[in-house]
């Protein structure tokens, strides 16, 4: 058996089970093979959500966890911290001739956790910049109302379900038919860092965006910055390469 060696000690390792926080039910998650509980502090591990569910249709998912305490048993107990979609399974909605609509936001929830969340749109048919301007910022409203209204687990349990995909999907569509929405990612962001604004950081999305474009190169997603369309009612730039 492997060994860890604790100022002049030899300390056996051994496996100790992982589980999920009482609000997800205890689930079991895994196990780790450390020296001592106390090694499983501050541990991240990513499992997939089908994995978890047993719902395949859930495999384009992750959720990452973060181990914060050991119970009285010696199990590390795991607080999920972020969820977040495949590229692979948002390529799959796109389409030709369809509008894609990617966006950054920073919220606060109810439980005073700074977190970020990122929507993925995709139109039925190709709109002006316009509409989707008028998109975005619906989005960006409703998804910072419904962000302050829960904790973040509440949220996490939301977004896993698919109720807040629906909800916002249910106001945007009275902009623009979508084809499909979906959160990208929510991450609940580390203590001690400095946000920014949310109007400044929904402003100017990270670099894992998706930028708007017709869907005849849905390779971009997940690689390029989007970019604001506040320009004319003209409609949205065709990038189709014409394959």
């Amino acid at each position: 058996m492997a060994a860890q060696q604790v100022k002049g000690k030899m300390l056996k390792k051994q496996w100790y089970p992982i589980r999920a926080t009482k609000a997800f039910d205890s689930t079991f998650l895994g196990e780790s093979y450390v020296a001592a509980p106390s090694m499983l502090l501050n541990r991240n591990l990513t499992l997939n959500l089908a994995n978890l569910t047993g719902d395949i249709k859930q495999q384009g998912i992750n959720l990452k966890f973060l181990i914060s305490e050991v119970s009285e048993d010696d199990a590390g107990i795991a607080n999920v911290i972020s969820y977040e979609a495949s590229p692979s399974q948002l390529r799959r909605l796109v389409r030709r001739g369809v509008e894609i609509l990617n966006d950054s936001i920073t919220c606060t929830t109810a439980d005073n956790k700074q977190v970020r969340v990122k929507p993925f749109a995709v139109t039925k048919t190709q709109t002006s910049k316009r509409k989707l301007t008028m998109m975005r910022a619906y989005l960006r409203k409703a998804l910072n109302d419904e962000v302050g209204r829960h904790s973040f687990d509440d949220l996490i349990r939301s977004v896993v379900g698919n109720k807040l995909q629906v909800s916002l999907k249910g106001g945007v569509k009275k902009i623009y038919p979508v084809r499909a929405l979906e959160i990208k990612k929510l991450e609940m962001l580390q203590p001690g860092k400095h946000p920014k604004d949310s109007e400044k950081a929904a402003d100017k999305p990270d670099s894992e965006g998706v930028e708007e474009q017709s869907s005849a190169e849905p390779e971009k997603i997940g690689e390029t910055d989007v970019q604001d369309a506040e320009k004319d009612d003209a409609p949205a730039e065709d990038d189709s390469t014409g394959k």
